[in-house]
């Protein structure tokens, strides 16, 4: 099978491309980078060309949004042209040079930052030369500079075998008995590199099969968990650690991911990514099946890693409903100062139409959670007027609106028991919405409407004057059979104080 080129690299216009992918090299520069960038455009080694600096300092002017009407090319070329009448040509070469010189400097970053792919390029450098002596001396101090290192994942792994290749096929090497140990030590960090890549590959084509139409396979991922456990005795770090995170029932998820935390100084970023991830897709499933605060604690210490870790960065907070999955889970746990400070550091990621809705639903959630806990009924009345001025959203989030304004109406019917009313019109309003619903799954509609159906006779229970003890009886051993409703735990907490307070 061949591949082409993937299709969101293909532009069908080019035209005025060079423009938009300058602007957007500048955008990604940060205020130090940006720095660094001008000592680079002002060095003769790196450019020539002393324009380039003068045009370079023009355009940072209207970071990051680079939207300004003068950054067009007509008023760019008079500020560094006054004299010239417009010339497309000269702009465009101009154009050009400065982003293949801020691509440049962008590479130049990356390898300034990485000491050893700076240690691999000088010894391929060196092997190109006489002085096998000074090779084998850079190759010693690539060795003990890999072996200093804390991290014995996959980058270990990948330097050491690109260590032995250079050493192994170094013409002063032979072909003898010298070249043996080479030999065997870039086969087993080539094996061991490959099973940890391929793992990675496989666990996550795994997650996106679950929740993408994804099916990417290949011959080499087969058997891939067991080949790595071959090649990485049960105490070798990460990869122990990786595989236990693969089949989590033999040990608490909690306790792996402190394990997690406790290895980071063993992976690079992408690993710990990758262990995150493991570990955060058990945790969702389990607590899909079980509602315990446990995995709830959980959860939101692993979103609040993530952040940290920057696993989870701003492109991502721009979902609207991974955004509110965080503050949700913080909330959950009373964690209502860090949920109300990542709200309002994070909003700005949101697109312009779905931002105030999504800040409000999260304050919503924050205001209900934090009045059930103190009991305090200011801030169940905030809930209610946040989440009722809420407009109509995606049928996708939209039933995690009508949900939470259920439950919120129903616990203020202590405080303002007349709102009865309007709450079973809310709830009749919701099977209608059920009924039309074209987005979710045949297993979230039924479980929405089994919630629905149980909601509408606890609220019939609790407007009822008197309570009808032997109802509600019934009712809780109806729910204590129910398992497939959504919010059954809540409901299950509402219905039994209805028969507490009957004695």
């Amino acid at each position: 099978m061949q591949y082409g080129q993937p299709a969101y690299l293909v532009c069908p216009n080019h035209i005025g491309m060079d423009k938009i992918i300058l602007h957007r090299l500048v955008a990604a520069l940060d205020d130090e980078e940006v720095k660094k960038a001008k000592r680079f455009l002002a060095s003769p080694y790196h450019t020539t060309d002393p324009l380039l600096e003068r045009y370079f300092a023009q355009l940072c002017k209207y970071r990051p949004n680079m939207d300004d009407h003068r950054l067009s090319s007509e008023v760019v070329y008079r500020a560094l042209f006054p004299k010239e009448a417009y010339h497309e040509k000269k702009m465009r070469n101009l154009r050009y040079k400065l982003a293949q010189s801020l691509r440049s400097f962008l590479a130049h970053q990356a390898l300034e930052n990485d000491r050893r792919e700076q240690q691999h390029l000088l010894l391929k450098s060196l092997a190109d030369r006489e002085d096998y002596g000074l090779f084998q001396h850079e190759a010693r101090a690539f060795t003990d500079m890999l072996e200093s290192d804390t991290n014995r994942g996959l980058d270990y792994h990948w330097y050491m075998a690109k260590l032995f290749h250079e050493m192994y096929f170094h013409q002063a090497t032979g072909h003898g008995h010298a070249g043996q140990p080479l030999f065997r030590g870039a086969v087993e960090h080539l094996e061991k590199c490959f099973s940890l890549l391929m793992f990675f590959y496989e666990t996550e084509a795994e997650t996106r099969r679950r929740t993408l139409n994804e099916d990417e396979r290949s011959v080499f991922m087969e058997g891939i968990r067991e080949r790595l456990a071959q090649r990485f005795g049960p105490d070798e770090m990460p990869a122990s650690l990786f595989l236990n995170l693969v089949e989590p029932g033999s040990r608490a998820l909690q306790e792996l991911f402190g394990a997690l935390l406790d290895n980071d100084h063993l992976m690079s970023h992408f690993e710990f990514g990758m262990a995150w991830k493991i570990l955060f897709v058990h945790a969702i499933m389990l607590s899909n099946q079980h509602d315990e605060q446990d995995l709830h604690e959980l959860i939101f210490r692993m979103y609040r890693t993530g952040i940290e870790k920057q696993l989870i960065r701003g492109s991502e907070l721009s979902d609207p409903i991974r955004f509110a999955n965080i503050a949700l889970a913080a909330n959950l746990v009373g964690e209502y100062a860090w949920s109300a400070d990542f709200i309002k550091a994070n909003k700005k990621h949101l697109d312009d139409d779905v931002q105030e809705s999504i800040v409000d639903f999260c304050l919503a959630h924050l205001h209900y959670h934090r009045g059930l806990q103190t009991q305090n009924p200011t801030d169940l009345g905030q809930a209610l007027r946040l989440i009722s001025r809420l407009e109509q959203m995606d049928e996708t989030f939209e039933f995690r609106i009508r949900t939470l304004h259920l439950r919120i109406m129903y616990d203020c019917l202590a405080h303002d028991p007349d709102i009865g009313h309007t709450l079973l019109d809310s709830t009749r309003n919701f099977k209608k919405f059920l009924a039309r619903n074209r987005k979710l799954s045949k297993e979230k509609v039924l479980s929405f409407e089994l919630f629905a159906h149980h909601f509408q006779k606890l609220v019939k229970l609790t407007m009822a004057t008197p309570k009808p003890a032997e109802a509600i009886a019934s009712f809780i051993k109806t729910l204590e059979t129910e398992k497939g409703a959504a919010f059954i735990k809540w409901m299950m907490e509402r219905a039994g104080k209805l028969g507490e307070a009957l004695g």
